[in-house]
């Protein structure tokens, strides 16, 4: 059982993540003559109330308005909750049509899956029923922000890291390597798939060239998004969470394979290495 433990619940001592991000999404009411922004979320207040009572119980006892409910568009952040004022992470996050469990580099997976379950119990227990307006899922996402700086491979030259450090090589032509161009190419990648067996369900990565605190870096998002009739319902809470808990298992079962793929063996040791 320790064995099983420690291998469920590994993280990478050095790792480049920034954030993991689950979201669970659902749908609005809005005139079909309106765009989506501005259709509505008439359970939103009342459940802002009751989840910040749940969301105490789990910890998240502090709070930080983002904007008013009534100001604030279609999945967008109306509240979100801390451990403490001043910790970032971990937090979970509340708007219309929009619930959100988000992690730092401090993430191991179990602690993170169950911090997301027991949001998505505290949405079930706050929502309101209201007739003629039930709670309808409809995206499921988990995604990644990985960042590396300068240190990691000597450059950001986003097609030199590509050919450094990944398993990913893209062959620019010949004009783009000419005396008509200076160094520190830049540019990005985006790839998306369907993930097999899993309908209306898509993997995809970002890579490309940003800045963070006015450092040059190169930014690596990888996603599993699952949208539509494919979303699990709530027909009653407990096999919600079940459902919930199997998509999430998914979708990692996607990702972390893929980051362990992506990046060359060298630079996998030197996540690996404690520091």
């Amino acid at each position: 059982m320790a064995k099983t433990a420690i291998a469920t619940n590994f993280r990478l001592p050095n790792a480049p993540l920034a954030e993991v991000v689950f979201e669970l999404r659902w749908k609005l009411v809005g005139d079909a003559g309106l765009p989506p922004p501005l259709h509505t979320d008439p359970g939103l207040i009342p459940a802002l109330s009751t989840f910040t009572t749940e969301a105490a119980k789990l910890g998240f006892n502090a709070t930080r308005d983002m904007s008013r409910p009534q100001e604030t568009g279609a999945f967008g952040v109306v509240r979100r909750y801390f451990r403490a004022p001043d910790q970032a992470f971990p937090l979970l996050q509340l708007g219309p049509g929009i619930f959100a469990s988000n992690q730092s580099s401090d993430y191991y997976w179990e602690s993170f899956k169950r911090q997301t379950l027991d949001g998505a119990r505290a949405l079930l227990a706050s929502y309101p029923i209201l007739e003629g307006y039930p709670l309808t899922p409809v995206h499921l996402e988990l995604r990644y922000i990985d960042v590396f700086d300068k240190s990691l491979l000597g450059t950001t030259d986003l097609f030199k890291f590509l050919a450094m450090g990944t398993t990913l090589h893209v062959q620019l032509p010949p004009i783009l390597d000419s005396k008509l161009f200076g160094s520190g190419l830049s540019g990005r990648l985006l790839w998306q798939a369907p993930v097999r067996g899993q309908k209306n369900t898509i993997f995809s990565f970002d890579i490309g060239s940003g800045t963070k605190n006015k450092e040059e870096i190169v930014r690596l998002q990888t996603k599993v998004l699952t949208t539509g009739d494919s979303v699990p319902k709530p027909s009653g809470h407990a096999p919600f969470i079940r459902d919930i808990a199997r998509w999430l298992d998914m979708a990692h079962d996607v990702t972390s394979p893929f980051f362990k793929a992506f990046v060359t063996d060298n630079i996998m040791k030197k996540f690996s290495a404690e520091v």
